[in-house]
């Protein structure tokens, strides 16, 4: 059985007492990976607030790890001013992230479990909701702006003939996208059968849109995950901008319709966790368990008392 505990990928900053007799070479610490499963960031805005940067706090401390010696954790910056105080704050940084996502996980595991206890043969939909930042706009303002459209969308995809007779839940999540920072929603619906089409996507489309050209024609888009013979997620990619095209070759969101019916698509944060996403209606239990396990490693926190969670269940099905 899968035990689920971030802390262990932090054994060499964070030993166990029975391990603090063996010595952590920094070589041996694998940070590449890290980086990639998890989103643990800090946000800084200047005085004047003509700057802001988001650091990736595994990356500082990659360059800062000099080991673990002696049940003594050493830094590059040994003996220099500040920096025990480094120390501290990155060890309490990481430590005050990882305690979040797994409080998320555990919610969203115990939702999940009660979802599939409830409704044995539903099928699970992914899918990402984002709108591109204005500039100048903040990062936080941004997540203001985000929680706006996605109550929006909620709002308007509830009235929806399809939403009222066939999900039966769903949760949402806050990720990074990692080409400007800013946070996106990544979605996941219960629905009463795995055999859906294209039908609810054109809907969660048409909610999405709606929602985006209610708040000032903003621009953004939405990438469907899931890959089912019928969910043909390829032909529902969209985006209203030239997106794409600014941000590189490898991004995966389309102008236009996708040639292909189904289609490995990486999500905005680049997380390496397409494998989960994809196929969230895989019949091994475990499956699931460990697309939520990934994604609360990649849970995006830019900014206190903002939720960055949440779900919701509907009591009465329409007949």
């Amino acid at each position: 059985m899968t035990v689920f505990n971030m802390s262990d990928d932090f054994h060499f900053i964070f030993p166990k007492k029975a391990d603090r007799y063996k010595n952590v070479m920094a070589t041996s610490v694998d940070f590449r990976r890290l980086e990639k499963e998890y989103c643990i960031c800090f946000y800084h805005k200047s005085n004047d607030g003509s700057i802001e940067e988001v650091f990736n706090i595994i990356t500082v401390l990659r360059s800062e790890y000099a080991g673990l010696q002696h049940g003594r954790l050493i830094f590059n910056s040994e003996g220099k001013e500040n920096c025990e105080k480094l120390k501290r704050l990155l060890l309490g940084a990481i430590k005050k992230d990882i305690d979040k996502k797994m409080r998320m996980f555990s919610t969203a595991r115990e939702f999940h479990n009660e979802m599939k206890r409830r409704h044995k043969n539903s099928g699970a939909l992914c899918f990402s909701l984002f709108a591109e930042g204005v500039s100048g706009e903040p990062i936080p303002e941004h997540m203001k702006i985000l929680k706006a459209l996605s109550s929006r969308f909620f709002n308007n995809i509830r009235s929806r003939t399809t939403f009222k007779h066939h999900v039966l839940g769903y949760f949402w999540v806050v990720l990074k996208n990692i080409y400007d920072n800013r946070p996106y929603l990544h979605v996941n619906f219960y629905i009463d059968t795995r055999d859906f089409n294209n039908v609810i996507g054109e809907e969660i489309n048409a909610c999405w849109f709606n929602a985006l050209k209610a708040m000032e024609d903003r621009e953004g888009g939405v990438l469907h995950l899931t890959v089912t013979k019928e969910f043909q997620n390829g032909l529902l990619l969209r985006s209203t901008s030239g997106y794409s095209e600014q941000s590189g070759e490898n991004h995966a969101i389309f102008n236009r319709f996708n040639s292909d019916a189904s289609v490995i698509t990486q999500d905005l944060n680049a997380a390496n966790s397409e494998i989960y996403k994809q196929f969230t209606n895989n019949k091994d239990k475990q499956y699931f368990i460990h697309y939520l396990y990934a994604l609360a490693k990649e849970s995006y926190f830019i900014a206190e008392n903002t939720h960055f969670f949440g779900s919701s269940s509907v009591v009465k099905r329409l007949k």
